[in-house]
């Protein structure tokens, strides 16, 4: 009998356990404090508290505070691809962090 493999859990890239503080910078809007879960090569999964106010497919520019005492850094953007309940997944679609940045409404600034 071949083996089930629940879709969900086939990932093409292997994911990495890491508890950090996060933004997620939206195009409108204020900037959603997160803590990431675990992150991939194509993508990161976090933690929000509350209610979460992402819509699927809505593009997001994601920061990562991987050092003590310093700014997040940009980590990189991508589409909102799963929200269940306080977790969202994270689908990476590029790294152009100031493309993005230009392109967010001044109010979301």
């Amino acid at each position: 009998m071949p083996d089930q493999v629940n879709d969900r859990n086939r990932r093409r890239e292997p994911r990495h356990p890491l508890r950090a503080a996060a933004i997620l910078e939206r195009r409108a809007g204020l900037p959603i404090v997160v803590s990431t879960v675990n992150v991939s090569g194509s993508g990161v999964l976090v933690d929000v508290a509350g209610s979460c106010e992402l819509a699927l497919g809505e593009e997001v520019g994601c920061s990562i505070q991987l050092y003590d005492g310093k700014p997040p850094q940009a980590w990189g953007v991508g589409k909102v691809v799963r929200v269940d309940d306080s977790r969202v997944a994270i689908e990476f679609t590029g790294l152009d962090w100031d493309a993005f940045a230009s392109t967010k409404s001044p109010l979301a600034r």
